[in-house]
């Protein structure tokens, strides 16, 4: 026998019990991209609701689907709506107004997203509004909701006032790390915090019937639930502001 076959090298190699084997590296799994909706409600907004729709559109992060909700309009926001690529889910007049259309819709069309953007139907994002969320609700998996800043448009004493209080707290938010309220001018939610909300106990969905400012509310019980609510150091937003001391009370 050869030498080279009684060697000790051959000898450990031949009497091993098995022959190990180079196996190419597994293909990772493909990440899944999440799921985002936007839901828009709107009442009487034919002024706004078309560049409302293509502030949307024109994400650089599409958006998967886009619900747009007309609750009661006298006027042509459906019609305006329907020009779009979105879906136009009109309803006669919700007694709950503006947070009975919310759960309605989330119900119907949001419930199974990952990500929900909502936006009033006279608020226009930037176009990488949806991007940077998304990078936010990555980057911390304990962040409930996101508001964009507000920048209420407009140039009327009112307005200006409303400018300046929002914009004040838009800075004290950013600067403590927490926003007391996830508006619903424009903002994002992480669904998984949207769907807890909606298990408490007398709630149809996320939104309470209980405060004319449900945005308000919702974010008072995500914060209850453990979530982190907070003000995107990036997105702002451009909306119309309260026109009347009598609506502005009202909002308020």
């Amino acid at each position: 026998m050869p030498d080279e076959i009684t060697s000790p090298a051959w000898v450990r190699f031949a009497e091993a019990d098995t022959m190990p084997l180079r196996r190419p590296p597994p293909h990772p799994e493909p990440v899944r991209r999440p799921r985002i909706v936007a839901l828009v409600p709107a009442h009487n907004e034919e002024e706004g609701i078309g560049a409302a729709i293509e502030s949307l559109l024109a994400q650089t992060r599409p958006v998967d689907e886009i619900i747009v909700v007309p609750n009661g309009c006298t006027d042509r926001t459906a019609e305006i709506a329907c020009s779009y690529p979105v879906t136009v889910w009109e309803l006669s007049c919700d007694p709950h107004k503006k947070a009975g259309v919310l759960n309605k819709a989330w119900n119907l069309f949001g419930k199974g997203a990952d990500l929900v953007v909502c936006i009033d139907g006279d608020t226009r994002l930037p176009p990488f509004a949806v991007e940077h969320w998304e990078k936010e609700m990555e980057g911390n998996p304990m962040t409930g909701g996101s508001s964009s800043q507000p920048v209420m448009t407009g140039n009327s004493i009112l307005s200006r006032i409303q400018r300046a209080e929002f914009a004040e707290s838009a800075t004290l938010s950013l600067r403590r790390g927490w926003c007391r309220v996830v508006s619903g001018t424009g903002c994002m939610f992480r669904n998984e915090a949207l769907r807890e909300a909606s298990l408490i106990p007398g709630q149809e969905g996320p939104w309470t019937y209980l405060s004319v400012v449900e945005d308000y509310h919702l974010t008072f019980q995500l914060r209850k639930l453990g979530w982190l609510c907070v003000m995107s150091p990036t997105v702002h937003c451009f909306t119309g502001s309260m026109t009347t001391i009598r609506s502005l009370w009202h909002q308020r």
